[in-house]
């Protein structure tokens, strides 16, 4: 969580960004998806292959983490809905890290390595020895299996492959050391980060319910007659994920290693977890948020088994594979523990740092009023002391206060800023809209026709840029205590509002109702942010566009 200080610095650095000097163009963050330190990757990645006697063989998918090679490096991710799901899928603050550390040619980084597909029926019987039924395709996912029998699948090929040496069975496209692999089946925060595409898209797919481009039949099975109609497909069929991972959010639900806990990491514990959907699941209801809970045995006694349920592993190592090993991370930890973020036990819906130590804070206060209240109970003599607990709470409550009105500032701040953000893009995307029209005129000469088409890359520039300020905008917002930044949306619009009405002419009061406009497009983005970790990009620039449209069209009329 960043304090006052940074998240001010934040903001200075944001505003400064964006109000560069004519002509010079802020350089945008290097896309994440695409880079390794400075080395510029393509995804999907090389697959790593397992190969074990008799022929089996099973691929893993390499997700970068982007995180270094820091013992104790973790990503800050959210895992749950985006306004789905309901309190199934609540928003969680997550930090996510990888199981294997990999040697790229520019730096070493924590990765995770998971199934390119879930586990086959062939796959299966190569294992377990049962035969595959002879109506029964073996390319199929396998499913109706039960956790436990999962687990003894896992145990038996580990087995396998300890006795094979995982270094001489495990082909890696990248140098790495999997003396101490194993295969697990994945955790709930891997699932979802490479069912979402990891790092190989923007933050805005990743909060999408799915990070595919085009018609989903074409990468998943649904229920439908354009997809599976109602039946279990080969695994692998279609199209994989940016990550190269296939079928993660259709076609089988997979198990993963938890424990079922409706706040992923606190809680009562429950039954086993499934994510994803099947080949049954509607096409609306297909995202990476989805979750379920299974039982571990029906009502008559017989082990859960469910036709449309199936799993997929990764690869997983020894974190103290050795005692030399324990004495250097033991080192390390010294290091990490000045500064680890805590993980997601935080309370999921509260991010803003304000907010949490407030929470702090009230109980000290509640415990000095009550303290204070004992020693008049007593009629004791302590009065020196009462004094003091009396102090504390009147010291708790000023620095409430303080955090209060820092926090009604750096709203203030943000809000302003992303105003400021929207207004520009509506006028980018006028200019854009002008633009492709001059270009889509008859009577245009060809030569203005490809100056404005130049011109179409300009303002397309100028609007991506804004998306990444009003992302970081998002992200300040997230900080802060809904209510605090409600009032300064409202004290913003009302500046808007007694600006229109002082106006000296027409031209000032539409510049003000756009100006206006825009903000609430921005309110309303910033407001889900809040509540839903979406961050609704699409939403933002189809407003601003929707405004300049109505604009463009306003001094078409007028001239």
């Amino acid at each position: 969580m960043h304090d006052k200080p940074i998240r001010l610095a934040l903001l200075i650095t944001t505003i400064s960004c964006f109000f560069m000097p004519s002509g010079v163009l802020a350089q945008s963050p290097e896309s994440p998806e695409h880079l390794i330190g400075q080395e510029t990757i393509e995804y999907p990645l090389p697959t790593v292959k397992l190969t074990l006697s008799g022929g089996l063989v099973l691929e893993f998918c390499i997700v970068p983490l982007r995180i270094g090679e820091f013992p104790f490096a973790a990503k800050e991710i959210w895992l749950g809905g985006r306004g789905a799901g309901g309190f199934k899928e609540p928003p969680t603050r997550c930090m996510l890290a990888g199981s294997v550390l990999m040697q790229f040619p520019n730096r070493r980084d924590w990765c995770i390595l998971i199934g390119k597909t879930e586990v086959t029926l062939a796959q299966w019987q190569g294992i377990m020895g049962t035969p595959v039924p002879s109506d029964a395709d073996p390319a199929l996912p396998v499913t109706k299996i039960s956790r436990a029998e999962v687990y003894t699948f896992v145990e038996k090929i580990n087995e396998r492959m300890k006795r094979q040496k995982p270094s001489e069975v495990i082909k890696s496209p990248y140098d790495t050391d999997l003396a101490d692999a194993f295969l697990r089946l994945p955790s709930e925060a891997e699932w979802e980060f490479c069912a979402r595409g990891g790092n190989a898209v923007d933050s805005t797919t990743f909060d999408k319910p799915s990070p595919y481009q085009g018609n989903l039949n074409q990468y998943e099975w649904f229920f439908g007659q354009d997809s599976s109609k109602g039946k279990l497909k080969q695994a692998g069929l279609l199209k994989p994920n940016p990550l190269g991972i296939h079928d993660m959010l259709g076609n089988a639900s997979e198990m993963v290693e938890e424990i079922y806990q409706v706040e992923y990491s606190q809680g009562r514990l429950g039954g086993g977890v499934v994510r994803g959907g099947d080949f049954r699941t509607e096409e609306a209801d297909l995202r990476a948020s989805m979750r379920s809970e299974t039982p571990c045995v029906f009502a008559d006694g017989t082990a859960y088994r469910n036709s449309a349920v199936g799993f997929r592993l990764a690869v997983g190592t020894i974190i103290i594979p050795s005692m030399a090993a324990g004495e250097r991370l033991e080192n390390e930890w010294e290091q990490y523990e000045k500064n680890r973020i805590q993980p997601s036990t935080d309370p999921p819906a509260e991010s803003a740092v304000s907010s949490a130590a407030g929470k702090e804070l009230e109980e000290i206060g509640t415990l000095a009023r009550e303290l204070a209240g004992k020693f008049e109970i007593g009629e004791t003599k302590s009065l020196s002391a009462k004094q003091v607990l009396e102090l504390m709470e009147v010291r708790v409550a000023n620095i409430r206060g303080s955090m209060r009105r820092a926090d009604a500032r750096f709203a203030t701040g943000a809000v302003a800023l992303s105003s400021i953000i929207s207004v520009e893009a509506v006028t980018n995307s006028a200019k854009l809209l002008q633009a492709q029209d001059m270009i889509n005129d008859p009577d245009v000469p060809e030569a203005v026709k490809r100056a404005s088409n130049e011109r179409v890359g300009v303002f397309n520039g100028n609007l991506s840029r804004a998306e990444d300020k009003l992302e970081d905008c998002l992200k300040m917002f997230g900080e802060i205590p809904m209510e605090t930044v409600q009032a300064a949306f409202d004290a913003h619009m009302a500046t808007i509002e007694q600006g229109k009405k002082d106006a000296a002419n027409r031209t000032e009061i539409e510049d003000r109702d756009r100006q206006l406009a825009a903000t609430k497009v921005t309110r309303d983005i910033a407001f889900d942010y809040i509540q839903n970790r979406r961050v609704g990009m699409d939403k933002w620039r189809n407003g601003m566009m929707s405004i300049a449209r109505t604009w463009v069209e306003e001094v078409k009329k007028k001239e």
